[in-house]
């Protein structure tokens, strides 16, 4: 979309790895951008610490895509619509039969937090007594972890639904190496339908969160307002299930 505009942009990353291995905010890539004094900024995913851009922010047009976290200078957020994508797996699994279903997540930062909400609004809705959350990020390792917590407990579900893809690849590892059938004793769902859930040998289904078009949305964004410091809000797309 910038490119069909005659933009040329840059691509830099946000995030490094702290002393202890947490994420934190690459202020050398800060550095380089306050240097270059770009005509716009566009933020992907959940960037910590974004508070301290504010100093970019507040003299660069800057759009968040497929994150929560914005600030009051932002020009606007574009995401996927959590709460529509979380009950669509909910509704899923539960017209398959499955009652009791945990979610595995809600750590991570501000999205998979509102995917364990959306997750505890949606079983609340069918009724749903036998569901419950396992605390996990969005990595492989600590959905592996969380899986092997309900194994070692005894308490494995009829069904998972996961924050994302790489958490779900992370339970499946688990349950198969105990020996559990997925998805004949536990169906495993993700979210974000990246091409890890697209092969046949894993065939994960997954929320869709229409990616190209909140890209497509946020460049807009940047381009279209003729007030490049105009709040144009939180645009939400809407999402499809992949199954």
């Amino acid at each position: 979309r910038l490119g069909a505009a005659g933009r040329r942009t840059m691509i830099v990353t946000a995030q490094v790895d702290g002393a202890d291995g947490e994420p934190v905010l690459d202020r050398d890539n800060l550095a380089v951008l306050r240097d270059l004094r770009p005509r716009g900024l566009l933020a992907v995913g959940t960037i910590p610490d974004l508070g301290d851009l504010e100093e970019l922010i507040v003299v660069t047009p800057t759009v968040v895509a497929s994150a929560i976290d914005a600030t009051v200078a932002t020009v606007g957020a574009v995401r996927s619509d959590d709460e529509a994508g979380v009950s669509l797996v909910v509704d899923h699994l539960v017209s398959q039969g499955a009652r009791r279903i945990a979610f595995v997540g809600g750590d991570g930062g501000t999205v998979s937090a509102s995917r364990e909400r959306a997750f505890l609004a949606a079983t609340a809705r069918h009724g749903l007594t036998n569901a419950w959350v396992e605390r996990a990020d969005f990595t492989e390792a600590a959905a592996r972890l969380a899986a092997e917590r309900m194994l070692v407990a005894n308490r494995i579900p009829e069904a998972v639904v996961a924050v994302n893809d790489l958490a779900a690849i992370g339970v499946i590892t688990a349950l198969e190496a105990a020996g559990a059938s997925v998805p004949g004793d536990c169906r495993v769902s993700g979210y974000d339908d990246s091409a890890l859930a697209a092969i046949p040998r894993i065939s994960l289904t997954s929320v869709d969160p229409d990616n190209r078009r909140i890209g497509r949305e946020a460049a807009g964004l940047l381009l279209s307002s003729e007030d490049p410091f105009r709040s144009a809000g939180e645009l939400l797309i809407p999402p499809r299930l992949v199954v």
